[in-house]
């Protein structure tokens, strides 16, 4: 599907070379595409992997009836929900008890339903059976790790991209620029403004313009992905205008398979007419295991629909061991637009080499352009010199100040109109003193609305100065519990989280910790050991704050599935199930025996994800698991 999972079978291959290694999957197509990729990447499959064989199900089956059971160290199952639809492979579940020493590895983006039953003895010698989910057999008994996009990147699995991010204007452009520099907030624009901003969009911001400046036409594929059929012709029909050297293909479920099949095979080939570069227009790129190997490039022609939608289609670009960078033009602008997409941490990555010259972490290599940046740096400099009212100076002025408890956190902040914050203090001074000593010449002098605007506002600004801000621990707690569970975590260090007195939450609140974690300490190691109500209030608070969170946050994750488990019809089946277990004999039809069956895969992944999640929450809140009540009788027993 594109999201990493032959990056993940390939990881583990690399990771157990001198092991014996099985790698199965349904169709021998895969296979293939298995040994393609290992080859792209420069190995010998004879000399680097001499005990890596391949298997499809159908053939591991057959020699398994046979009675000739292949040795293995690991055992890599692709598409691992195949073994589950398909009775005839159940000879291939003996694999998976063979020997404590084996490894197991299984790939699927499909649930796998298929149970097993488990023999064992009660204390009375009794046969039993239990019931074990495959899945839940092959991770939590072997092996079970999560292998990321940012792992794949660092293993040299996916190929790194050149990410381009695109605005691109609506046919009417000076519309269009009217509509941006709205969004600036600005009362004043002017027609020069709307003129400027208009030939930028013109010259770096059209569909045309960008294709023209960005597409790769020679020696390259580019995969360019359309948002419908509809759309997909248009961009076939501009390609043709623009471009007509350029060898075009496409793929959609409206075209026959045939011809999809070729246009793909045709795409795939490393042959190019006269070095021109290929395109294949696609909706969406559904073929399994798609993927290709030199000079890519990836075009995202309008707005993904989902996170999972646009990772799909980066997956089939970024081929596995195709050392050269992938280009990617974004004209959906995507990353901006949905923060979810940006999972490389592309802007995180931009932000920090600013700052840090040296930053060499292996996003920091990944290369980031597009006109997102020149148009934000554009409209910064058309509003530059927009006219702003003393009052509009005045609110931003006090807001900042108030908003850093006293100072300006940034002195070289600017205005829209190039001026700096800093020195609008000077100016307001000086109004000030000038009005005022107007006023004392003459009592009939009259300040203007303006003026007295700004005199009243330095007034509360030099009475917040002055003015003492204290706050007691008791009001601490308070407002940090009010805060932390609007948040729904404990607070990180930021400035939106301080107290009135200007200081951090988060640091208060480590100081917090620290002494519950002491007062803990002490009760647990000396029995004789009494707290005053002072510090039980103190374990006490903290005590709810997590047991607060703790509950939040599993409501967040199993929320649903709450909603399931606590549903009528949920309660009608479990009831059915004790009935059952009494009498095997209710079980008279094959659409009762299904349906139990399938409650019986809800009922034990609830009962499991309840406890996986509840345990991670108690980790997140350990402070909920405090037996508040025997501390409180160490208050009650000190007399």
């Amino acid at each position: 599907m594109g999201i990493g999972k032959s990056a993940i079978a390939i990881n583990t291959i690399l990771a157990y070379s001198n092991e014996s290694i099985l790698f199965c999957a349904p169709t021998h197509l895969i296979l293939e595409q298995m040994k393609e990729y290992l080859k792209n990447m420069g190995y010998d499959l004879e000399q680097d992997f001499k005990n890596l064989q391949f298997y499809t199900y159908a053939s591991l089956h057959s020699i398994i009836k046979k009675g000739n059971i292949p040795e293995f160290h690991l055992l890599i199952c692709d598409e691992f929900h195949a073994i589950a639809k398909r009775k005839q492979y159940d000879s291939i579940k003996q694999l998976f008890h063979y020997g404590e020493d084996k490894r197991y590895l299984g790939l699927s983006a499909t649930p796998i339903l298929q149970w097993e039953f488990e023999k064992s003895y009660n204390e009375q010698n009794a046969l039993s059976k239990k019931r074990v989910n495959m899945a839940s057999l092959l991770y939590d008994n072997h092996v079970s790790y999560y292998y990321s996009i940012e792992d794949a990147f660092l293993n040299g699995l996916f190929a790194m991209p050149i990410y381009n991010e695109f605005f691109v204007v609506s046919e009417n452009t000076k519309t269009e620029a009217y509509k941006i520099l709205k969004q600036e907030r600005l009362e004043n624009i002017t027609e020069e403004m709307i003129v400027s901003l208009t030939n930028y969009l013109d010259k770096e911001a059209t569909y045309v313009s960008i294709l023209k400046k960005y597409l790769e036409l020679k020696n390259t594929k580019i995969l360019f992905y359309c948002r419908d059929f509809k759309d997909l012709l248009e961009k076939e029909s501009i390609l043709k205008q623009l471009f007509p050297e350029l060898s075009l293909y496409k793929t959609s479920c409206r075209l026959p398979k045939n011809e999809n099949k070729q246009n793909i095979s045709e795409f795939r080939n490393n042959e190019f007419a006269g070095e021109n570069s290929k395109v294949l227009l696609s909706i969406r790129q559904v073929t399994e295991g798609f993927h290709t190997d030199g000079a890519m490039q990836i075009v995202f022609s309008s707005k993904t629909k989902a996170y999972r939608d646009f990772l799909q289609k980066f997956g089939r670009g970024c081929s596995i061991g195709n050392p050269i960078s992938v280009k990617i033009l974004d004209l959906g602008g995507n990353l901006t637009r949905i923060c979810s997409l940006d999972f490389l941490n592309f802007r995180k990555n931009i932000d920090q080499k600013e700052k840090d010259p040296f930053h060499n972490t292996i996003f920091a290599k990944i290369k980031f352009g597009g006109n997102m940046v020149d148009l934000s740096k554009t409209i910064h400099q058309i509003c530059e010199n927009v006219y702003v009212s003393k009052k509009e100076k005045t609110d931003l002025y006090y807001e900042r100040i108030l908003s850093n408890y006293g100072t300006l956190k940034n002195p070289e902040e600017k205005y829209k109109d190039g001026t700096y914050l800093k020195d609008w203090y000077k100016e307001m001074m000086e109004i000030a003193y000038h009005e005022l000593y107007l006023l004392r010449e003459n009592s009939h002098y009259k300040i203007s609305e303006e003026n007295m605007y700004i005199i009243e506002t330095l007034a509360h600004i030099e009475n917040y100065k002055t003015k003492k801000h204290t706050v007691t621990e008791e009001e601490k707690r308070n407002i940090y519990f009010e805060q932390a569970i609007k948040y729904q975590n404990i607070l990180p260090k930021s400035d939106v989280h301080r107290f009135i007195d200007g200081s951090y939450m988060a640091t208060w609140y480590q100081g917090q910790k620290k002494k519950v974690q002491s007062l803990l300490n002490r009760i647990n190691k000396d029995a004789n050991y009494c707290l005053n109500e002072k510090n039980f209030l103190l374990i006490s608070w903290i005590y709810t704050l997590h047991r607060d969170l703790k509950n939040i946050w599993l409501q967040n994750r199993l929320g649903l599935q709450r909603e399931i488990t606590e549903s009528e019809k949920y309660r009608r089946w479990l009831k059915f199930s004790v009935e059952v277990a009494k009498d095997p004999k209710l079980l008279n039809t094959k659409k009762l025996c299904e349906s139990i069956d399938a409650f019986y895969s809800l009922e034990e992944y609830c009962k499991g994800n309840e406890e996986r999640t509840t345990k991670v929450a108690e980790q997140n809140y350990f402070f909920s698991t405090i037996e508040i009540d025997n501390i409180k009788k160490r208050i009650l027993n000190k007399n």
